[in-house]
C-alpha cells in the first residue's frame, strides 16, 4: 500500500481513499484481479492480498476502509479471476479434475486472522500435483 504522504500529495485525500476500489468493483459484479508489475515492484502475492484486505499505509493508517475486501475475495482475484482474465480458467485458477493442481499450503489460516496475512508464509508449494517447495 502506498505511503500516506504519496497518497495525499499526488492524489488528494478523497481520491486516495478510493485507490484500487476492489470492494466497489466486487459490489457491482465487476471481475477484478490483484497483481503488480513484476519489474517495478516485488512479486509478493500474500503482501498484495494483505494490502487489499487490510488497506493499511506504511504508518498503519487505514486508507479507504470501505474498499477493503475479504481474504477469500483477494485470493479469488489472484487465482480464479486471474486465470479467467488470461483465458486459462479451464486449465488453472482452481482445484478441479483435469486442472494443473497448483496451490500453496500456508503457515496461518488468513481467513481466521486477516490481520496476520502479512506474516503468513508459504509452507509448501504443490505444482502439477508434486511438492516443489517445502519450508
Amino acid at each position: 500500500m502506498m505511503s500516506l504522504v504519496v497518497a495525499v500529495t499526488f492524489l488528494g485525500p478523497e481520491r486516495a481513499e478510493r485507490i484500487s476500489p476492489a470492494s466497489s468493483a466486487e459490489n457491482l459484479g465487476v471481475p477484478f484481479t490483484i497483481h503488480n508489475d513484476a519489474s517495478v515492484t516485488p512479486t509478493r502475492p500474500l503482501h498484495l492480498a494483505h494490502c487489499a484486505v487490510n488497506r493499511r499505509t506504511a504508518t498503519g493508517r487505514v486508507l479507504g476502509e470501505d474498499e477493503r475486501i475479504s481474504v477469500l475475495s483477494a485470493f479469488k482475484a489472484q487465482t480464479i479471476t486471474a486465470a479467467w482474465q488470461v483465458f486459462q480458467e479451464g486449465e488453472r485458477g482452481s482445484i478441479a479434475p483435469g486442472k494443473l493442481a497448483d496451490f500453496a499450503i500456508l503457515t496461518h489460516n488468513p481467513v481466521a486472522r486477516p490481520e496476520l496475512l502479512s506474516q503468513t508464509r508459504v509452507a509448501r508449494t504443490i505444482r502439477r500435483g508434486t511438492c516443489v517447495y517445502r519450508s
